[in-house]
């Protein structure tokens, strides 16, 4: 059972701050993803908690115990790397033997840990093979036994399955969900793949230029997200973001941008009052407009109907996602894949209200509006 906690950790590298000022906790068995754009920190922050980065200020815990200054191999935990890192003239039994070997342990405690580790990755029949003779998912399961059979306090993952093709990092990330329930330990874990960290972590720690962002589960994130980085970084396609402004008409609040004027429905009128005649960036998700075709509903308290017009139609099976002219700007939105429509067609967008967001103008964007989920 341990806790990492990382306060104030700070990395510079000459006059670039690589990690600045981070802190956060990874609670006992929990499973952490540090997310972000590539040259954001996270892998500097992992190799920070591992040791093979020396912090320039802050402090790692794991447990009860300060490990700023003790060497990696006595941290007790195991990092697993995106290229595997297994020594190729080595058979697969030895690779998870060597370092169990040079931490002096006796042979027959060796040999039930690998299998034990063997069993549970379903590699025992690979055992006897060189990595050269293993496809890309073996050779991710032979690192992560390696570091299994260390049984450490915990675990540090290093982008491990960017190298796997797209069937293949679906089933290994299945595979890692189950691994973390059975092993019952911490994990961090770092992916540029939000959809990595939204399927596997209970809690994501979402970095931009070395700064957290927004600390949560990965609904909260994906919900409220505190300012627009969030809001885009995370769903596929990202949130839809515009510029608008609110307007009052006969005794009315109106969302106004230059391609659609929305009425804001009566129960969501005071949250809205806030924003009367200012200009902020309007979000909503495109699973959160959805396009049909006929007259115009009456608008209620649930959405508001907009008519506008069709320009990109692609089909994705379960959906399909359209993108939709709104002045010099455009909306993606989502509709029904039995849906006859043609570019250029008008249709009827639906908006869910419940759903809407108001971030500020300025940098860095924050939220100032979000509706009730």
């Amino acid at each position: 059972m341990t806790k990492l906690i990382i306060k104030n950790l700070t990395k510079t590298f000459d006059d670039v701050v690589a990690v600045d000022n981070l802190s956060f906790e990874a609670e006992n068995n929990e499973f952490v993803a540090l997310i972000g754009p590539s040259g954001c920190g996270k892998s500097t922050t992992l190799n920070m908690i591992a040791g093979l980065e020396q912090s320039s200020s802050g402090d790692i815990f794991i447990g009860e115990k300060r490990v700023n200054d003790l060497h990696p191999k006595d941290r007790d935990i195991a990092m697993v790397f995106q290229n595997y890192a297994l020594y190729p003239h080595m058979d697969v039994y030895r690779n998870m033997a060597f370092g169990l070997s040079m931490r002096g342990f006796a042979k027959k405690d060796i040999e039930t840990r690998i299998f034990e580790a063997a069993d549970i990755l379903g590699i025992r029949d690979l055992l006897s093979r060189k990595p050269k003779e293993l496809s890309g998912g073996q050779r991710q399961r032979v690192a992560l036994g390696r570091a299994i059979v260390r049984k450490p306090e915990a675990f540090l993952f290093d982008e491990p399955l960017s190298n796997l093709d797209a069937k293949l990092r679906v089933q290994m990330r299945a595979e890692l969900t189950k691994l973390h329930r059975r092993l019952n330990t911490t994990m961090v874990y770092v992916t540029h793949d939000q959809v990595e960290a939204m399927t596997m972590a209970t809690r994501i720690v979402m970095l931009k230029n070395g700064v957290c962002q927004q600390i949560g589960p990965p609904m909260a994130l994906y919900n409220n997200p505190v300012n627009t980085f969030v809001a885009g970084f995370l769903g596929t396609p990202p949130m839809n973001i515009i510029p608008a402004r609110v307007v009052a008409t006969e005794g009315r609040l109106h969302i106004a941008t230059e391609g659609f004027f929305l009425p804001v429905p009566d129960a969501l009128q005071p949250l809205w009052e806030t924003l009367n005649n200012t200009d902020f960036l309007f979000g909503i998700r495109p699973e959160h407009l959805q396009c049909r075709v006929g007259p115009k509903p009456e608008n209620t308290e649930k959405a508001a109907y907009v008519q506008m017009e069709a320009d990109i139609i692609e089909t994705l099976g379960s959906h399909l996602q359209i993108s939709i002219n709104c002045g010099q700007k455009r909306l993606i939105a989502t509709a029904n894949p039995s849906l006859s429509i043609e570019h250029g067609q008008s249709v009827v967008v639906a908006f869910d209200t419940s759903k809407m967001h108001a971030f500020e103008l300025e940098s860095p964007h924050k939220r100032v509006v979000m509706c009730e989920k």
